[in-house]
């Protein structure tokens, strides 16, 4: 269908497309309820060798190196399910992710937080930073390690300000509005097809007789008869009479 004649039928069914962009307005508004904007924020925890490892007069900072299989043992700590199920119990609107820091040759942890509110996304970061420490008690725990010989750990960075999330939000009201303005196009151009197929089939019942009523006769046309040349009397005493009776 060409653009002006798709423009002609949206604009004959105007009613269509304004119903049409009500319903979206609808869609539109669920599907931002049902997936609202999250809020997000991040944080570092720093893996720090055991003072036993560290050489007296020397910086930590400087000794490193090494220690990013102990950093792993902890990201798969932190990520099992005992961990989160704590977690959960705490912040149940909650989520958070925990990775070793790619970027960064060193025993770095990355913790990312989410959750439905601000103020609630900081509370749940403060708590899934916490949680790096106490794997490390735990898994030194285990082993039975002696206090020298422990590996410590600091936060490094630290959001103050969470991150508005709205890549579902967004994905959501693209989905909700898209199936809108499909329907809306596709209800006022099949509406106004229907209607105008409709108009030239009753345009043509009215031109056309019905089918099965005999054909209208033809009006007679009255004959009129010139008057024949006027008999004198005794012309019509000679002529014959018909059907005299004796």
């Amino acid at each position: 269908m060409e653009i002006t004649a798709l423009v002609a039928a949206l604009l004959r069914r105007w009613y269509v497309v304004v119903l049409g962009l009500l319903v979206t307005a609808g869609l539109g508004f669920a599907a931002f309820t049902a997936a609202p904007p999250t809020y997000s924020a991040a944080g570092s925890v720093l893996l720090l060798p055991p003072s036993a490892a560290v050489t007296p007069g020397s910086n930590q900072l400087l000794q490193l190196g090494g220690l990013e299989q102990p950093a792993s043992l902890v990201v798969a700590y932190v990520a099992g399910d005992d961990v989160r199920e704590l977690f959960a119990e705490e912040y149940p609107d909650a989520t958070y992710d925990v990775v070793l820091d790619p970027l960064s040759r060193g025993p770095l942890i990355m913790m990312t937080v989410e959750a439905p509110t601000a103020d609630r996304v900081m509370e749940a970061l403060d708590g899934a930073l916490a949680t790096v420490p106490s794997a490390l008690v735990s898994l030194q725990d285990q082993v039975a390690a002696p206090p020298a010989s422990r590996f410590l750990s600091m936060p490094l960075a630290v959001d103050n300000e969470p991150t508005t999330v709205t890549k579902a939000t967004l994905r959501a009201l693209i989905a909700a509005v898209g199936v809108g303005l499909a329907l809306t196009l596709v209800g006022a151009v099949g509406l106004d097809s229907l209607m105008l197929r409709r108009q030239r089939r009753s345009g043509t019942g009215r031109r056309t007789a019905p089918t099965g009523q005999p054909p209208r006769p033809e009006p007679t046309v009255a004959r009129t008869v010139a008057p024949g040349p006027e008999l004198t009397p005794q012309a019509r005493d000679d002529a014959p009479f018909v059907g005299r009776r004796g």
